[in-house]
């Protein structure tokens, strides 16, 4: 399979095969030098090296590493708009097109995006992802260059796990706040409406209760996962063998939370809340297994179990407190989640 699309790879570098059909992806179902579908690619390209090298087959982990390489450097020469200081959504009909939205999302998630550019690239996606989009675009007949030209935004539910994923990325109080407000405007009103599963709808839902598609979707689901890993705060991380639990809550404006998530580590419950600079947790640590509890407080003091305790361990902008399993409650006070 991954030799099926090495053997389609243009004088220019780039892969040529049918875009990535998002939906609202301006270029869905065409086949061209996309944007999307070469971030994919790379993306791939490297997950095949990663699994090469894990069952020894080091020729093959050469050949995917060389060519995601390669596929790198081409995405960059041949895709980077300088005017725009944004990613063209790529090569179709002999033609350079504009950017999209769409395209630097899938250039910041697949790592193709270099330190000197990546400023850029995420002002302007944020710039242009709430404009008015077109929920369903259907193949090489669709409007595309009219998205194109009104740099389209995004107006599908899946493409949020994306975008989600790179605003939680960012690590920012203000992309925090970003995720959080983005969810209750996009979701709204299927919240409201409530029809059949209520959120789970393959389509948004209008302010007139219609626009969706099957009201029952995986596309609705996807703010469940960053509720959450992110905003509740437990997430699992690193390769398979070397899981690590994260507890890490991302609050932004909201005062409480509590749930209890499903991990490959067993059952993490959690709850939650911030008032006047103080932050209180409760969590459940599944048995045999240790937490890297990320606090956000800035004078690295917090009272675990009753007892107090300092720490000097940071991660980003978070101070950072081990937990062991069982059940604990952790006091912060300094709290600097939402500013």
């Amino acid at each position: 399979q991954m030799q099926w699309f090495l053997d389609r790879i243009t004088d220019r570098g780039l892969l040529n095969a049918r875009e990535y059909t998002s939906f609202d992806n301006p270029l869905a179902y065409i086949t061209c030098e996309g944007a999307n579908i070469n971030a994919f690619f790379y993306h791939a390209l490297r997950a095949a090296a990663y699994l090469g090298a894990i069952v020894n087959e080091t020729s093959q982990t050469n050949t995917y590493n060389a060519a995601a390489d390669a596929l790198h450097t081409a995405y960059n020469a041949q895709l980077w708009n300088a005017d725009e200081q944004a990613y063209s959504a790529g090569f179709h009909d002999g033609g350079k097109l504009g950017p999209t939205v769409h395209a630097q999302l899938m250039a910041l998630y697949s790592g193709l995006v270099p330190a000197d550019r990546l400023a850029a690239t995420r002002a302007w996606f944020l710039a242009n992802y709430k404009n008015p989009g077109s929920g369903i675009v259907i193949g090489p007949k669709s409007n595309y260059q009219t998205l194109i030209g009104n740099k389209a935004g995004l107006d599908m539910p899946i493409m949020y796990y994306w975008a989600f994923s790179e605003l939680y990325r960012a690590d920012t109080a203000a992309m925090d706040q970003e995720a959080i407000s983005e969810m209750r405007r996009r979701w709204k009103n299927m919240v409201h409406f409530l029809q059949d599963a209520g959120t789970l709808s393959e389509s948004f839902v209008n302010d007139q209760g219609g626009g969706m598609h099957e009201s029952c979707h995986n596309y609705g689901s996807i703010p469940a996962y960053f509720l959450s890993s992110f905003v509740l705060g437990p997430r699992v991380t690193g390769p398979h063998g070397n899981r690590q639990l994260v507890i890490e809550p991302r609050p932004a404006d909201l005062t409480s939370a509590s749930g209890t998530v499903v991990t490959d580590l067993g059952l993490v419950a959690v709850s939650w809340t911030q008032l006047d600079g103080k932050f209180d947790l409760s969590c459940t640590i599944p048995a045999g297994t240790t937490a890297s509890l990320h606090l956000p407080i800035t004078d690295g003091k917090a009272t675990v179990n009753g007892v107090d305790v300092e720490t000097s361990a940071t991660h980003g902008r978070y101070w950072v407190l081990p937990l062991s399993s069982g059940s604990h409650h952790v006091t912060a006070h300094g709290a600097t989640t939402h500013r």
